[in-house]
């Protein structure tokens, strides 16, 4: 129940702790927007106690998540604002490039600088994020931006970065990346 919750989310946070004493930590949460209750309650717990411990007796422990920015009144908005008002928390907003700088990127990417519409189909399929800019540079292909078309030209890419592994490894991301 709520009790045993609280006491794993304590002995989560001593671990933590004994492994930041004895050496700088860093714990990376990424794509916060599709973490279930418990998880959010756990990083909320966690940012409380990594806040207290910092200003107590300074210990070197950073918690670093990703997410997408959330819709007003979902747990993870309410999550958001309640790590936000612990000392020494800090929330930074990052877009995807805009048009002329995805460009730019493609262009020093190596590949052929598109223009035009190319470009914007580009700029557009990718959202401006630079890893996918970069899969796309080095497919040298353009996506046609109609529907959920545009990620079909980022499969090819993305498949061959997971030829090495194998089948069942592959099945477990598939799996996962559908959570």
């Amino acid at each position: 129940g709520r009790h045993d919750e609280a006491e794993l989310f304590t002995a989560v946070g001593r671990v933590l702790e004994r492994l930041a004493r004895a050496r700088p930590t860093l714990l990376v949460i990424e794509d916060l927007h599709h973490a279930e209750a418990s998880t959010l309650e756990l990083l909320t717990s966690l940012a409380i106690e990594v806040s207290d411990a910092q200003h107590g007796s300074g210990v070197p422990l950073l918690l670093l998540a990703t997410t997408q920015p959330p819709p007003h009144g979902t747990r993870l908005s309410v999550a958001l604002r309640r790590i936000a008002r612990q000392r020494g928390c800090t929330s930074i907003a990052i877009s995807g490039l805009g048009a002329r700088a995805s460009g730019e990127l493609l262009a020093g990417a190596g590949s052929v600088r598109p223009t035009g519409s190319a470009a914007k189909a580009l700029h557009e399929a990718s959202g401006g994020n630079p890893y996918l800019l970069n899969l796309l540079a080095r497919e040298q292909r353009t996506p046609v931006p109609v529907g959920g078309e545009e990620l079909g030209a980022l499969h090819a890419p993305m498949a061959r970065r997971l030829e090495h592994l194998s089948g069942a490894s592959r099945r477990v991301l598939t799996v996962a990346s559908f959570c």
